[in-house]
């Protein structure tokens, strides 16, 4: 049997050849899109119509308003009720400064700052260490302070302060009753407050029946 030899050929490239580059995937090279309309040819009305959003505003508008009514009202009474009245003797022999504060101080606390002791003229007496106040609760009797004094104070309470060179302190007596005479404060008098419970007790078991 006879076998012819081929020649050794190479092997073909041809089928084997790849481009010589890929291309790299980047941006999308698309025409841009133009914004579509979220509601093309709507069938549907698809927001309440405007009679009810202006209704809904001025409801709104009227609490607002009502709010800062009430807030305002709130603050005023609280301002009638947290007022303190100073009668303050600068000279001798002349009558006093009546001054009410309201809203120039934090409650209960009222501090004798240099604008309130500017405002009843007391601002010298103060610098130079010769201010007095008249000490209602425990003593009945004028005592030194400096400025800056801090009292705890009640629902229109009175306050008695002059200079220390003033000794004749007119109508001290007259506004002093006049301050007794309120109705007392039970934590700021308490033996005032207990005499008065006992006469309302007695006048009322004096009109009870007897049996």
């Amino acid at each position: 049997m006879l076998i012819t030899l081929l020649p050794h050929q190479p092997p073909s490239t041809e089928a084997q050849q790849f481009p010589p580059h890929s291309p790299v995937a980047g941006p999308s090279t698309l025409p841009p899109t133009e914004t579509l309309d979220a509601l093309p040819d709507a069938c549907y009305v698809s927001h309440m119509p405007a009679i009810f959003t202006n209704q809904l505003h001025c409801e709104q508008e009227l609490l607002e308003d009502q709010r800062q009514r009430d807030a305002e009202c709130i603050q005023n009474e609280k301002h009638y009720k947290q007022s303190v009245i100073i009668y303050a003797w600068n000279e001798d022999a002349s009558p006093p400064l009546i001054q009410m504060f309201q809203a120039a101080f934090t409650w209960p606390f009222f501090v004798l700052t240099p604008k309130i002791l500017s405002f009843i003229r007391l601002s010298d007496a103060a610098d130079c260490g010769g201010l007095q106040m008249y000490e209602t609760t425990s003593l009945g009797a004028w005592v030194h302070i400096d400025g800056g004094h801090t009292l705890e104070v009640c629902e229109g309470q009175h306050i008695f302060i002059k200079d220390v060179t003033v000794h004749n302190y007119q109508d001290f007596d007259q506004h002093h009753i006049i301050t007794q005479q309120s109705t007392p404060h039970l934590h700021y008098d308490l033996a005032t407050e207990r005499a008065s419970i006992h006469k309302r007790s007695k006048a009322a078991n004096a009109c009870l029946p007897i049996k």
